[in-house]
């Protein structure tokens, strides 16, 4: 037999808000922008391994490593719609244990071998008991956590019926189970199936929709859908859980358990539980859940607030008493002395010593003392500044001062040495051509040149005498 759907969830009725045109416009604008880019990789893309699981089943939703040990590592993997051997639900929901390095494939481990309970609330056992809880298509597996030795695996889609007299129809509250000491232990932890049904309270929780564990083992688990899905976190420790373990019975309260409280109306649809994290948000180097310190915060606040309160009025109340005690006693005085007010004055005033203002005028005096002396020392920084800036600005002007004159110094060096080398060009370059005298012989190249067409005279030719040595006597 199929199992039958949920019902709707119902809704807080809200007055319905007045059409405004400009609420489109950021709603309208991510479907204008062009989407980003998307970019995925793999971590081993040479040699990448392959886990397989019934098909229909979903299997690899979730993910987690597994290290009870340090050398023992295994890899978790939920499939929230797969079948197994509980009687009478279908795709309840598996998580696997897949071994590294692979092995001989991934084994279903047993969190939970009970089918659906029944129970007879009217007490009558003649009629067929009534079915409690729903554990068809409640996505066991959707959420799994590891630390260490301990496995947290969830069903955020589990059901349950509580009695007619309470509502009695179906909730989706959510459950999740906890393996102790590496699987040496299993534990139902469902902080959500509770007295405070419907939607008004946590009947649609679905407890285990996020969960996560603290770096000391701490579970954390978010609820989504409590209060009109304002969201729920509820925390507590591996060992409270187990504690308050009795598989007798349908509602357990973890003693020491925290969560979160319902918030005022406008806090309706937050969805806070949705996703959960862990992480050190105080500096005090001690990792913890955000949600957790932040209500304990509030329950110290409202603590303090409550006994602040406590406090003025009883000290409002014994100042009254006290006012009236004096009132009463000046009166008395009063009609005593005559009338006259200054024994009463003089009493009034007596109660208070000479001394009670001496702490206050120390105060003051070391108040003005430290005024002065941090005055003092501002004073003096800024002296100080002042006269290392003004050091500093000499001491850039007497570099650029100096940097001129180099400047300087360099140029008219350049000039120096363009003038001699325009005196050694002027000395060195050959004088012009002089006209020719008579008594001098005409050089080649000198003298008039012939006119065009006019034979070249010829020169007739000379002995020409190679002026020897004398020989030499003397030979060897």
């Amino acid at each position: 037999m199929a199992p039958a759907a949920a019902p709707a969830p119902p809704r807080r009725p809200r007055p319905r808000p007045r059409p405004r045109s400009r609420a489109l416009l950021p709603l309208l604008l991510p479907l204008l922008l062009p989407p980003p880019p998307v970019a995925a990789f793999n971590l081993e893309d040479s040699r990448p391994v392959a886990f397989h699981g019934a098909p229909g089943s979903l299997f690899g939703f979730a993910l987690d490593f597994y290290l009870p040990e340090p050398r023992s590592v295994s890899i978790l993997v939920g499939a929230p719609k797969a079948n197994t051997s509980q009687p009478d639900v279908t795709e309840g929901g598996a998580v696997y244990r897949c071994p590294w390095p692979p092995g001989d494939g991934c084994t279903a481990i047993a969190f939970d071998h009970i089918g659906t309970r029944t129970h007879d609330f009217g007490g009558n056992s003649t009629e067929t008991p009534d079915p409690v809880e729903f554990k068809s298509l409640q996505w066991f597996g959707a959420t799994v956590r590891a630390h260490n030795a301990s496995i947290l695996a969830c069903a955020p889609l589990y059901s349950w019926s509580p009695p007619k007299e309470e509502g009695g129809a179906r909730e989706p509250v959510g459950t999740c189970f906890l393996s102790i000491g590496n699987f040496s232990k299993f534990v139902e932890y469902a902080p959500c199936r509770s007295d405070l049904n419907s939607a008004a309270g946590q009947g649609y929780c679905q407890g285990g929709f996020s969960a996560e564990f603290t770096q000391a083992g701490r579970v954390l688990l978010g609820g989504p859908g409590s209060y009109f899905w304002q969201g729920q976190v509820m925390s507590a420790t591996q060992e409270q859980i187990a504690a308050s373990s009795y598989p007798e019975y349908f509602i357990q309260e973890v003693a020491g358990q925290l969560q979160t409280r319902q918030a005022a109306p406008s806090h309706d649809d937050s969805y806070m539980g949705y996703s959960v994290a862990v992480g050190e948000f105080s500096g005090d180097e001690t990792q913890g859940e955000k949600e957790e310190e932040e209500e304990g915060g509030r329950r110290r606040r409202r603590r303090k607030e409550e006994e602040g309160g406590r406090r003025k009025e009883e000290g409002g109340g014994r100042r009254k008493e006290a006012a009236g005690g004096r009132q009463r006693a000046g009166d008395g005085e009063t009609k005593r002395d005559g009338g006259s007010e200054a024994p009463d004055k003089e009493k009034r005033g007596g109660g208070r010593s000479p001394g009670a203002k001496a702490p206050t005028i120390l105060i003051l005096i070391l108040i003005v003392l430290i005024l002065l002396i941090f005055s003092l020392s501002l004073i003096l920084s800024l002296s100080l500044l002042i006269f290392s800036l003004s050091l500093i600005f000499i001491l850039i002007l007497i570099l650029l001062i100096f940097i001129l004159s180099l400047s300087l110094i360099f140029i008219v060096l350049i000039l120096i040495f363009i003038l001699i080398f325009i005196l050694i060009v002027l000395i060195l370059s050959p004088s012009p051509s002089r006209p020719h005298t008579p008594g001098q012989i005409p050089r080649a190249g000198e003298g008039p040149e012939p006119p065009p067409g006019a034979a070249t005279p010829q020169l007739p030719p000379r002995d020409f005498v190679v002026p020897f040595p004398p020989p030499s006597t003397n030979f060897l």
